[in-house]
């Protein structure tokens, strides 16, 4: 969990309290994301760090 990268999105809905604002390894966006977008943050760090970036389930 060290490495452990946590994204939450429509943070805006988090209430002031919330220990999530904190956090320092977390990404709050206060609106929605697509799938795109984290596929292609993915796909970035992969190439970053030289890794095989994994491929998402669309549903």
């Amino acid at each position: 969990m060290q490495n452990a990268h946590i994204v939450v999105y429509n943070s805006a809905h988090l209430p002031a309290n919330s220990p999530l604002h904190l956090a320092r390894k977390i990404n709050l966006f206060e609106g929605d994301i697509s799938t795109d977008l984290v596929y292609g943050y993915m796909l970035g760090s992969s190439q970053a760090s030289s890794t095989d970036a994994p491929r998402p389930v669309h549903q």
